[in-house]
């Protein structure tokens, strides 16, 4: 079962300036809400940021991608009537449940047991948990929160992370190096955004213990094809990675036994290409 929750206004929500919202810890979220008000639009929101312990676990361009995101996975998206921005947790495009429950967000502490040493042994104690954004270009911007909360409650152990990655691309086939990994992630999706919207061609490249192998290739139009047949949504200007597309969590990248991962964009034109990493991982680290 789930319920619906109302969550504390956010502090500092005014333009120009950076709002925060503090979660309260306890509860599991499924996703957490932002009901935009005023001239105030998920565009207005930029480094839109999802930290908890005051560590960065997500991190967006502006609101829109993370709206853009959620259409792609066929989630429900900001319209001018309802005015909803959610940042998911649950997974619902996961074909089983206790898939789709994995990354819901535990914040029961109490749930946690812990070694000899009084160390966590089964997930984080979390102290905080906060989303922030910058506003700009609103015009009387208000802002509320709410949450879908499971009634069965865990602590956090996994956790999805989402990191932003600018790149001034060439013409031509480009190499973002050194995508940032650790041992136990896993790499779930990228989406690439080019204003153009001129990528033709994706490749993403790996060193396993000094072999090179290209776990990925696509060209636009064969991407296009199969995200369709998988159940995703195509957005303009994006050319959605999804290594996950039955919706198994076996799926993926594993990135803990690689020495390189590279990202391989081929475009028409020389210009900026934004590109945002989706991740699972373990909260080792936070």
């Amino acid at each position: 079962m789930k319920n619906r929750i109302e969550l504390p206004d956010p502090i500092n929500v005014a333009n120009g300036s950076r709002f925060a919202l503090h979660i309260p810890v306890g509860p599991t979220y499924d996703r957490i809400n932002l009901e935009l008000g005023g001239t105030f639009t998920p565009a207005m929101i930029s480094n839109l940021t999802f930290k908890i312990n005051g560590k960065a676990v997500r991190n967006y361009k502006t609101g829109q991608v993370l709206d853009d995101i959620n259409a792609m996975y066929g989630r429900g998206t900001y319209d001018a009537t309802n005015r909803q921005l959610a940042m998911w947790f649950y997974r619902p495009e996961m074909e089983e449940v206790e898939d789709a429950n994995l990354f819901a967000l535990g914040t029961n502490n109490q749930l946690l047991r812990h070694d000899q040493g009084g160390r966590p042994v089964n997930g984080l104690f979390v102290r905080t948990v906060t989303i922030e954004g910058d506003i700009s270009g609103a015009t009387s911007p208000t802002l509320k929160a709410w949450a879908r909360v499971a009634t069965e409650t865990k602590p956090l152990l996994f956790v999805e992370k989402v990191l932003y990655m600018p790149y001034n691309a060439p013409a031509g086939e480009g190499d973002y190096p050194n995508i940032p990994r650790s041992p136990l992630s896993i790499l779930t999706a990228a989406f690439l955004s080019s204003a153009a919207d001129d990528i033709t061609q994706v490749r993403i490249t790996a060193n396993v213990n000094g072999s090179q192998e290209e776990p990925y290739k696509m060209t636009n139009l064969r991407n296009d094809e199969e995200l369709v047949n998988d159940g995703r949504a195509l957005v303009a200007t994006y050319f959605h990675i999804d290594l996950i597309p039955t919706g198994q969590f076996g799926e993926g990248l594993p990135l803990g036994v690689l020495q390189d991962l590279r990202i391989k964009p081929t475009k028409t034109a020389a210009a900026n290409i934004d590109i945002h990493a989706e991740f699972y991982d373990t909260v080792v680290g936070l």
